[in-house]
């Protein structure tokens, strides 16, 4: 099984600072060796699954073992994981999770002041989903999800 957690980030044009392009910066980390790094633009490199796949064959890739990607959930990031290997398993990573935990909690606490109830049900469920989460109980996570958004005002927030 090898690991490979990709990011992307915007980078403003130094020549035109109303263009920005996107960095894509990533690491792999194989069972037995070193771990290696690799760096593209996404956009310009014409072929950033060649890269990628090229990057991991380095480090001893074949094409039947097992692949996780560790991602920040992007669209671009994604998607390019799904192209290399499709029946990947992609894994968002923890500091993209609690960013998106903070932003339903700042609308639950905007939540509270309008409907009290509501608002405080709401920050219950996401500290007990953040728990369950900080702790690797994925499955109560994922009911507690399930939970709120059936029954919460913040449901269009995990959609």
């Amino acid at each position: 099984m090898m690991v490979i957690s990709l990011d992307g980030g915007y980078i403003r044009d130094w020549r035109d600072r109303k263009r920005n392009f996107e960095l894509i910066v990533g690491r792999s980390m194989p069972e037995e060796g070193e771990a290696r790094y690799i760096g593209f633009v996404h956009g310009y490199d014409r072929k950033p699954q060649r890269r990628i796949i090229d990057h991991l064959r380095r480090q001893g890739f074949q094409a039947d073992q097992d692949l996780t990607f560790i991602t920040d959930g992007g669209d671009e990031v994604r998607a390019l994981a799904e192209r290399i290997i499709s029946c990947s398993e992609h894994v968002l990573d923890w500091f993209h999770i609690t960013m998106r935990i903070t932003v339903l909690r700042q609308f639950a606490q905007g939540l509270v002041q309008h409907d009290k109830d509501a608002g405080t049900e709401a920050l219950d469920e996401l500290r007990r989903i953040k728990w369950f989460l900080w702790h690797g109980n994925t499955y109560r996570a994922r009911e507690a999800i399930d939970t709120c958004c059936s029954t919460s005002k913040l449901s269009t927030g995990f959609r």
